[in-house]
């Protein structure tokens, strides 16, 4: 196996991973703040701050007021963001798509279904209440997408590699 292929199939499985975190953190963040037992916890500004944390983002200062929607937008939707989940899932399809002949038509046909339904996902309804919907159903797909690897791959170094993947970014 190439070297570059065996790179881009350790990166796909990192990818997979990496967008199923993101949505994890920020559902369970957001949706526990809300019955948080201390003032800090429910604090609106320190849960966002806290996602972006997670995430890489550089955090504004703590003077500065973090509006909610663009939060949430710029850590999933947000398609110049490196670090947002729709950049997660087109580089998991890019990786995919360059080792193509090697992971199963299952396995593509699902990431090829995840990278259409993040990239179709309404914009507006996400801002304004749909973190719980997407986020579980980003939590479902990368679900579909590690079964597919552990079900249609044959237990090789291709199946290794990108399980190398998902484990180190889980790690992580």
């Amino acid at each position: 196996m190439l070297a570059r292929v065996a790179n881009n199939l350790f990166w796909m499985g990192r990818y997979i991973e990496r967008s199923e975190h993101i949505a994890r953190y920020m559902h369970v963040n957001y949706f526990s703040s809300l019955d948080a037992p201390h003032e800090i916890s429910r604090s609106r500004q320190f849960v966002l701050r806290s996602m972006l944390r997670m995430a890489g983002e550089p955090v504004p200062g703590e003077g500065e007021e973090l509006q909610e929607e663009e939060v949430l937008y710029k850590l999933a939707l947000d398609p110049s963001n490196p670090f947002s989940i729709i950049s997660n899932v087109r580089s998991t399809r890019e990786n995919a798509n360059s080792a193509r002949d090697l992971i199963s038509t299952e396995l593509y046909e699902s990431i090829n279904k995840f990278y259409h339904f993040v990239l179709k996902y309404p914009v507006d309804h996400y801002k304004q209440k749909g973190l719980y919907d997407f986020s579980v159903n980003i939590i479902e797909m990368s679900s579909i997408l590690r079964a597919r690897i552990r079900s249609t791959l044959l237990h090789d170094e291709v199946y290794a590699i990108i399980l190398l993947g998902v484990n180190l970014e889980r790690a992580n």
